[in-house]
């Protein structure tokens, strides 16, 4: 038993929200002056004036001004398109506050981690001093008036232990409804109408236990639940209203450690082997307080009755005693080891916050490996899951319906003067027709249905082919993976007739077991010995795998893009014979593995006719891998021809902001060399930038860093060529991450999804933002994502239809695939670049 372990179990306390100075009422004289009723700022009832819409905006005051990036006057609407009526999962937000907000800072002595019980005290003790319809996070506190000197501090009972606690009540600010902070009531409001009507909170989101399904099976419950988001949006104020879902495993972490200990025949090495192989990484939820942790290993040296020093009380105590004080709750197994969960240090440089965790009071969460593998899980899942926008708008209605139906509810809202809209917002949108490709020659043109073109590319072929000449096929050695290795050599010579792309025969080789170090050797040694025989390096290695084991993928992927560079293509075996043997599709899934073999060695399967001369596009991603403590891989393609199906891919590792920084300026400088070469001297006139991976908190940044960068780099190449070079710039982040979703009208009731290239360019969008929606995919389960393009920059002086909100449909034809994905393919090759880069390191 250890006598004394520093962290603390559960250091599981909200932070304090922050202030801002920008709008609202005037401010506070300070913590401590509780007569204070705020200086003469801007006022509830200041309006902000939006010089596109014409209209009188009361809350624009509600947007921290640092996230402006719209230029002023700027009319982001388009007009290209063919006019299609949707809804949004939005409700508008009706706000009548009229009256200063007091925001108050609540401590307890002793210190209370358990969240709900900080909640519970001030509620239920203090009501006389808050009244009833206070609004109280855990940490702070916002009342309609400010609180008397006498009135500053309570003793409340423990309510499990019955012990004194002193409740302090500190002034920390005063605002009102034209302020960033008011954001906080709007959300806040939202929180206790789904706890009123029986919801429960995960992290950031809520759930509803009541309405969960059960998956036999595999013993887990699906939890329906949403999240949900209040701000400013280009008219009003709105609430999104998302749909989320939480997958539990309804055994608990023990009970499973329980399971390992009986299959392993009582061996506790292997059953530390297995549950450290196993669970090590997983995602847990503790329902005491609900909140996710990630298991990073097990302390088998330690149990519950183990000792820690804890900091409130200066006392030690045990985990038994701990969990009863603070959640009431009672451990049975004293024998458990325990859970020990690292989260990120508090300050850079410092050890990672340590939390231990008892098993009997976690569950997992998401699903198993083996889950994902079962066909007939995955499709009970995504029934639930996977909702078509009907079933959504169904959704959303019914949580409205109750939470204006409940009476607590409706008199919380009452007394701050806030209502929520009954129906989902309207929204104006428009459909872009569809892109012209064109193959082989200018008379192979064709469109596509649904972004679909998979049946036009076979006959129209590619716009440049390369030929399939010096190429290795890698196979497992069994009967099976050879016939249908074969059976995939003749489909590509078949294929290739037809697209008149030559196939010649491959050089074969098989593997000896699945392991990752026998794939490794075998693929080494194939490439040796073809080069011994032939004289000649290969130009493609096809990879046969029995599954999709990372291990092995990750391994062949370092070989062939690292040690040996060559271009190569993974398939796995179920793949090509299908599941059960049978394998309807197979030409249509040949046909796709070979265009993306053509694309791979250099090809390009089609073009699409981009009407920007002397223009260089760049992708920028990054990528975060945990292996790489402390490192992430910055990725950038760029474009270098007329035709935009020729780019050029980088890639470099950073560890801190200046780093980053210094690797973009790298990038645009080797980017805008390349395009020098191929193009007779020339530089481009217009460089666009897309940007992914980029949170809202992180656009400041990038807007002051990172364009900043590009025109650097740009100006040093000029300077360099003995020229001056200032190009034009348009700065693009994309979020392809996003909760808004769109549900096209069909008749006067049902929904649909809309179309491909469907533009969301008002109402959902931001204010303070230059920013637009475009629907990237045709989907036919569930209900599709759109992508946002937010222009942080741009010089081009191009207007929306011509330039940037064209330029992503035209860009998302451009890649090796016949169907659209959600990226552009400047960010979409990013994605590659950074994975492989990461495996270099």
């Amino acid at each position: 038993m250890h006598d004394k372990i520093n962290e603390v179990p559960q250091g599981s306390r909200p932070s304090s929200t922050e202030t801002n100075n920008s709008g609202g009422f005037g401010r506070g004289s300070g913590a401590g002056d509780f007569s204070s009723k705020g200086g003469s700022g801007s006022g509830s009832n200041s309006g902000t004036h939006n010089s596109s819409t014409g209209k009188q905006q009361k809350d624009l005051g509600t947007v921290h001004r640092d996230l402006f990036t719209r230029p002023q006057g700027l009319d982001k609407k388009g007009k290209l398109g063919r006019a299609v009526a949707c809804n949004a999962n939005f409700v508008e937000i009706i706000s009548d506050i009229d009256r200063p907000i007091h925001q108050l800072h609540v401590g307890f002595e002793p210190e209370i981690d358990a969240k709900q019980m900080r909640i519970d005290l001030v509620r239920e003790q203090c009501v006389d001093i808050v009244g009833d319809h206070c609004i109280f996070d855990g940490m702070i506190l916002y009342l309609p008036h400010n609180l008397s000197a006498e009135n500053s501090k309570r003793v409340v009972k423990h309510k499990i232990t019955g012990t004194d606690v002193t409740v302090t009540f500190r002034p920390s600010v005063t605002f009102g409804r034209n302020d960033p902070q008011a954001i906080n009531i709007y959300n806040l409001l939202i929180r206790e109408a789904f706890k009123a009507i029986g919801f429960v909170q995960v992290q950031r989101n809520f759930f509803d236990p009541k309405r969960s399904n059960l998956v036999k099976e595999w013993d887990v419950e699906v939890w329906p639940g949403y999240e949900t988001a209040v701000r400013m949006y280009e008219e009003q104020m709105m609430l999104c209203i998302e749909n989320r879902f939480k997958v539990l495993r309804r055994a608990t972490v023990f009970q499973q450690l329980v399971s390992e200990f009986k299959r392993a025949n009582g061996n506790m090495d292997l059953v530390k082997t297995n549950c450290d192989h196993t669970y090590t990484g997983s995602t847990i939820l503790t329902l005491y307080n609900n909140r996710m942790h990630r298991l990073s290993r097990f302390e088998w040296d330690m149990n519950p009755m183990s000792q820690f020093h804890h900091a409130a009380t200066d006392t030690k105590m045990s985990f038994v005693e701990y969990f009863k004080t603070q959640y009431g709750v009672e451990i049975k197994n004293m024998d458990q080891p325990l859970i020990v969960s690292e989260g990120k240090p508090k300050q850079p440089g410092e050890d990672p916050q340590v939390t231990y965790l008892v098993p009997e009071l976690c569950n997992c969460t998401g699903l198993a490996d083996s889950m994902r593998k079962d066909f007939k899980t995955m499709r009970v899942l995504s029934d639930y899951t996977r909702l078509s926008p009907d079933r959504r708008r169904e959704s959303t209605l019914k949580f409205i319906q109750s939470a204006k139906a409940n009476d607590h509810v409706a008199k919380m809202f009452n007394f701050w003067k806030v209502d929520f809209g009954d129906s989902l917002v309207d929204l104006p949108c428009r459909q872009l027709e569809p892109e012209t490709l064109y193959g082989k020659g200018p008379q192979f043109s064709y469109k596509g249905h649904n972004a679909e073109w998979a049946k036009d590319v076979k006959s129209a072929g590619n716009f440049r082919t390369v030929n399939l000449d010096d190429w290795i096929i890698v196979c497992p050695d069994m009967p099976k993976a050879f016939d249908e290795a074969f059976k995939f050599i003749k489909e590509c010579n078949n294929l290739g007739r037809t697209m008149q792309m030559n196939v010649n025969d491959p050089f074969k080789w098989k593997v000896d077991n699945p392991q990752a170090t026998a794939y490794h050797e075998a693929t080494k040694t194939a490439m040796e010995n073809y080069t011994k025989e032939t004289g000649k390096k290969a130009k493609m290695v096809v990879v046969i795998v029995n599954d999709d084991n990372k291990t092995r993928y990750d391994t062949v992927k370092k070989l062939l893009c690292h040690d040996m560079p060559v271009p190569s293509q993974v398939v796995k075996l179920e793949t090509l014979a299908g599941k059960a043997g049978v394998n309807k599709n197979y030409s249509s899934i040949v046909l796709k593995i070979l265009l993306q073999i053509n694309c791979k060695l250099g090809g390009a399967i089609w073009k699409v006719t981009i009407p920007l001369e002397k223009t260089m596009i760049v992708g920028y991603d990054l990528y975060h891998d945990s292996t790489m403590k402390g490192k992430t891989v910055g990725a950038c393609v760029s474009s270098y021809d007329k035709d935009f199906t020729k780019w050029y891919s980088q890639t470099l590792p950073h560890s801190n902001p200046v780093e980053l920084g210094d690797n973009l300026r790298k990038f645009i400088r080797k980017a805008l060399q390349k395009y020098h070469e191929t193009n007779g001297g020339e530089l481009p006139g217009r460089i666009f930038v897309y940007r992914d991976g980029c949170g809202d908190g992180q656009i400041p940044y990038v807007r002051d860093t990172e364009v900043r960068q590009v025109q650097e780099a740009a100006a040093e190449v000029g300077k360099v060529l003995d020229q001056e070079y200032a190009p034009k710039l348009a700065f693009t982040i994309i979020t392809k991450k996003v909760n808004m979703r769109v549900f096209k009208k069909v008749g006067p009731v049902d929904l649909k999804n809309p179309d491909p290239g469907t533009v969301v360019d008002s109402v959902v969008t931001r204010p303070e933002r230059y920013d637009f929606y475009m629907v990237p995919q045709f989907v036919n389960q569930g209900t599709v994502t759109p992508v946002c393009y937010n222009i942080i920059h741009d010089t081009t002086g191009m207007p929306p239809d011509l330039g940037l909100q064209a330029l992503p449909s035209l860009l998302q034809l451009a890649r090796h695939c016949e169907s659209a994905c959600t990226l552009p393919v400047c960010a979409q090759v990013g994605i590659p670049c950074c994975s492989v880069s990461s495996r270099r390191s």
